[in-house]
Formats: C-alpha cells, sequence, structure tokens
C-alpha cells in the first residue's frame, strides 16, 4: 500500500506528514489507581496486566459468539482502554516527556 502524498502548490508531491512520538496524546483522566501505577515500572507486571485485561475482552467475545451484543461490546471497549492506559501509564514513567 502506498502511502498518501500532497500535491504542493508548484506541483510537487511531498509524503504526508506524520506525527513524532513526542506529538502523541496522552491519556488525560486516566482510570488507573496510584497502587497500579509502582506496579507498571516492572516490564512484567504490565505484560501481565495488560494481558489479564486482554484475556476478559477474550471472554466476552467467547461468551457472546456470533451474536451482537451492544453491551458487550461497551464492556470491551472499557477494557481495552484500560489496557491502554496501563501501557500509556507505563510509557509515561519511563519517557515522561
Amino acid at each position: 500500500m502506498t502511502e498518501p502524498h500532497l500535491e504542493s502548490a508548484d506541483g510537487h508531491r511531498a509524503a504526508t506528514p506524520r506525527p513524532a512520538p513526542n506529538m502523541m496524546p496522552r491519556a488525560v483522566g486516566s482510570t488507573i489507581a496510584a497502587d497500579e501505577t509502582s506496579e507498571t515500572r516492572d516490564p512484567a507486571s504490565v505484560t501481565g496486566a495488560v494481558g489479564a485485561i486482554l484475556e476478559q475482552v477474550d471472554e466476552i467475545r467467547r461468551a457472546t459468539g456470533d451474536r451482537f451484543d451492544l453491551a458487550a461490546l461497551g464492556q470491551q471497549a472499557d477494557l481495552l482502554e484500560h489496557a491502554h492506559d496501563v501501557l500509556t501509564t507505563a510509557l509515561e514513567d519511563v519517557d515522561p516527556r
């Protein structure tokens, strides 16, 4: 797949700019408790915490099977957001830009 390009006023094509890592959004209003933050410093605990959250997401998926369940989808979204917060906090602990 090719990257999208922008054409300048003089007809030249330039690659679409991408945000640098320091420009990426940070979690606002994180729901991670203070005791969870101390755990996120250890890579194994981060991996374990995220793995446990993803297992909960999979359990919900298995429970709903092939049917569409809006409540289950909402629960999965909340869990994935929590996993994102855990990872974001761990990254901020390593490199607090």
